[in-house]
C-alpha cells in the first residue's frame, strides 16, 4: 500500500469515527427527549452567551433548550470552541455563522474538514414552532422539541409527552406547504424592493410565521431519525 492508499484510508475512518459520535449525539436526543426540555442549565446559557460577545440584545440570548444541547455534547465528549477552528477531536461551536444566522450549533473535528450543521426549534406545550422570515434549510439538521398533551381516558389532566424530531431540512414540509411558502416570500421581497413614497418613513415587511407540530408523529419522528442515521453513517 502506498503513501496516498494509506492517507485515504486514514480520512475515512477518522471521518467514519466523526460521524459515529455525531450519530451518538442524535441518538441520545432522539431517545432522551426530556432533556431538551430541562430549564437548569444556567452556567451554560451564561457561557453561550460569552461565546457570542457581550453586545447580545435580549433576542439573541441562548434559550433553555440551546444550554441543554450544549450540556447533553459536553456529557458525551464534546467541547466548546470559539474559533472557527475545532480545538478537539470532537468540537462544537454556537452561533457559528453570526447571531442572526440559521445555524445554532456546528458539530466539527480535528479528525476531518466535514462540518454538521444544526438548528434548534422549540414548540413548548402549544406545539408550535416559530419561521418567521425563514425556511428549514436544505442539508441542515433540525433539532426540534416540543411537548404534546395526551388525553387519558379516565383523568381530568393530559399527560405530558415530549417529543425530538431530528430531521434535514428539506425533509420537513410537504411540496404544497414549501411552494406556498416561496410564494409568500416572492411577494414580501418585492414589497421591500418597491420604493415608498415617504419623507422619514422607512417601511419594511417581515414575516411572522409559524409551523404547527402536528406533522409530527410518532411514525414520521421514527422515519427520519432512521434516515439521517442510515445517511450519516459509514458503509462497510
Amino acid at each position: 500500500m502506498n503513501n496516498i492508499q494509506t492517507m485515504l484510508l486514514f480520512n475515512m475512518s477518522s471521518e467514519c469515527l466523526f460521524l459515529k459520535k455525531v450519530i451518538e449525539l442524535l441518538t441520545f436526543l432522539y431517545e432522551h427527549p426530556s432533556r431538551l426540555e430541562e430549564k437548569c442549565h444556567t452556567d451554560m446559557k451564561k457561557r453561550l452567551d460569552l461565546s457570542c460577545g457581550n453586545g447580545q440584545g435580549l433576542g439573541n440570548k441562548s434559550s433553555d433548550q440551546e444550554s441543554c444541547f450544549a450540556t447533553i455534547a459536553e456529557e458525551l465528549g464534546w467541547t466548546q470552541t470559539i474559533t472557527n477552528d475545532p480545538t478537539s477531536e470532537y468540537s462544537y461551536r454556537y452561533q457559528a455563522h453570526g447571531t442572526q444566522k440559521a445555524v445554532d450549533f456546528e458539530l466539527m473535528s480535528s479528525l476531518t474538514e466535514r462540518r454538521i450543521p444544526f438548528d434548534l426549534k422549540h414548540g413548548g406545550e402549544n406545539g408550535r414552532i416559530f419561521l418567521n422570515d425563514g425556511r428549514f434549510v436544505p442539508g441542515e439538521i433540525y433539532v426540534i422539541s416540543f411537548t404534546k398533551l395526551v388525553k387519558v381516558k379516565g383523568q381530568r389532566k393530559s399527560t405530558r409527552e415530549h417529543v425530538c424530531v431530528i430531521v434535514l431540512g428539506e425533509r420537513v414540509m410537504t411540496e404544497k406547504d414549501r411552494l406556498l411558502l416561496e410564494k409568500y416570500h416572492a411577494i414580501i421581497a418585492e414589497m421591500n424592493e418597491q420604493e415608498k413614497d415617504s419623507d422619514f418613513l422607512f417601511l419594511r415587511t417581515r414575516s411572522a410565521n409559524q409551523y404547527v407540530c402536528k406533522q409530527f408523529t410518532p411514525e414520521f419522528v421514527k422515519q427520519e431519525f432512521t434516515y439521517l442515521s442510515e445517511r450519516l453513517s459509514c458503509s462497510p
